[in-house]
C-alpha cells in the first residue's frame, strides 16, 4: 500500500483481472476474484490468487523505489523518436517550451490572478513543468504500465519535493483526453496541456500526417478539442488564425487552409455534440470570426434567438427582406 493506488489497481486489473476493494474511499489490501471452481473450501483458490498477485506487486514496488532513486530526468529522450521528420521527444519538449512561452505572454495576467504568484515565479513554474512533463517516460514503472504516464510523473514530482503546481501540471498534461474528460484544473496546467496538443497538431500537419475520413491514428481531432474546451472553460482568449499562424513559423511549411479547416471542423463538432444546431454554428463561422470565446458568445446568442417564440416571425420577415433586396447592391 506504499505504492500509488493506481499502480496496484492497474497491476490487478491488467494482469490478473481482479477487482480492487476500497474502504472509506481508500484502497485496502483486499481484492475480489471470480472463480469457476466447484469446491466447499475456497482457501486454496484464495491462496493461489494471492501467490500470483504478490510478485506482481513486489515488481511494482521495486520499479517505484528504483524510479524514486533515479529521480525525474529527461536523459535518454533524445534517443526516443517522436515521429519521422519531427525528431526526438527531446526535440518535441523544446518546441513545447516555445509554445508555452508564447501562450504565457497571452495569459500571464490570468495565471497570476488565479494563483497569486508574480510573473517571474509563474514563468519558472511553467518552464519546469514543461521540462519534466515527459520525464516519467524514462521510468521503469511507465515502461511497464504505459497508461500511467503523466500520473507517475505527478507522484514522483511530489515525492521529490517539486512545487505543487509543477506536479499538478505533469498530472494534467494530457487533459482533456476524451469528450467526458475534465480539463486541467488551473490555468498554468492548461498552458502546459495546450502546448503539448498544439505541438502535436502543428508538427503532424507540417509532415502532412493529416487525418482523412474516419482515420485519425495520431488522435489529432482529440488534440484540437483541448484548446477549444480549455479556452471556454478557463475563459482564455484564443484566436485560431493568430495563434496558429504565429506558432507555425517554427515548423516546416504547413498548408494553413487545411489546418484552419480542420480546426473549424472540430469547433463545429464540439457544438454539435453539445446539441447546438449545425446551421447556427456554420452561420457564426461564416462571418469570419476566429476567436474562440467570441465564437462561443455569438453561437449562444444566436441559439437564444432561434429558440425564442418570436423566431418564426423574425425569420419570415428577414426572408422577405432578403428576397426583396437580393438584386440590390447594398454597398453602393
Amino acid at each position: 500500500l506504499r505504492l500509488p493506488p493506481e499502480v496496484i489497481i492497474t497491476s490487478m486489473k491488467e494482469h490478473q483481472r481482479y477487482f480492487p476493494v476500497f474502504k472509506d474511499g481508500k484502497l485496502i489490501n483486499k481484492f475480489v476474484v471470480v472463480s469457476n471452481a466447484l469446491t466447499d473450501d475456497f482457501s486454496k483458490v484464495i491462496e493461489g490468487n494471492e501467490r500470483v498477485l504478490r510478485p506482481r506487486l513486489a515488481d511494482g514496488l521495486f520499479f517505484y523505489d528504483n524510479d524514486l532513486r533515479n529521480g525525474l530526468s529527461t536523459d535518454g529522450l533524445e534517443k526516443v523518436v517522436f515521429m519521422n521528420g519531427l525528431g526526438s521527444l527531446a526535440d518535441k519538449i523544446e518546441r513545447e517550451h516555445d509554445i508555452a512561452d508564447y501562450l504565457f505572454e497571452l495569459y500571464s495576467d490570468a495565471v497570476c490572478a488565479e494563483n497569486g504568484k508574480h510573473v517571474e515565479a509563474n514563468q519558472a513554474l511553467l518552464q519546469r513543468s514543461v521540462a519534466l512533463a515527459k520525464a516519467d517516460l524514462m521510468s521503469e514503472m511507465v515502461y511497464e504500465f504505459t497508461e500511467l504516464q503523466g500520473l507517475m510523473g505527478h507522484y514522483y514530482a511530489n515525492a521529490l519535493d517539486e512545487e505543487y503546481e509543477v506536479a499538478l501540471a505533469i498530472k494534467e498534461q494530457y487533459l482533456p483526453d476524451g469528450e467526458e474528460s475534465d480539463v486541467p484544473s488551473t490555468k498554468l496546467s492548461a498552458i502546459v496541456a495546450m502546448s503539448i496538443k498544439l505541438d502535436t497538431l502543428l508538427g503532424l500537419f507540417s509532415i502532412n500526417q493529416i487525418p482523412t475520413g474516419s482515420r485519425d491514428p495520431f488522435a489529432l481531432r482529440r488534440a484540437v478539442n483541448g484548446p477549444i474546451r480549455i479556452s471556454k472553460e478557463h475563459n482564455l482568449s484564443f484566436d485560431i488564425n493568430a495563434v496558429l499562424q504565429s506558432l507555425s513559423k517554427k515548423y516546416a511549411e504547413i498548408d494553413f487552409e487545411k489546418l484552419e479547416a480542420f480546426f473549424l471542423e472540430r469547433v463545429n463538432q464540439y457544438y454539435r455534440a453539445n446539441k447546438i444546431n449545425a446551421s447556427i454554428v456554420q452561420a457564426v463561422l461564416s462571418t469570419g470570426e476566429r476567436e474562440l470565446r467570441a465564437i462561443d458568445a455569438k453561437i449562444n446568442a444566436v441559439a437564444t434567438i432561434v429558440e425564442s417564440s418570436e423566431f418564426s416571425t423574425i425569420f419570415s420577415t428577414f426572408k422577405r427582406v432578403a428576397n426583396i433586396t437580393k438584386d440590390v447592391d447594398l454597398c453602393a
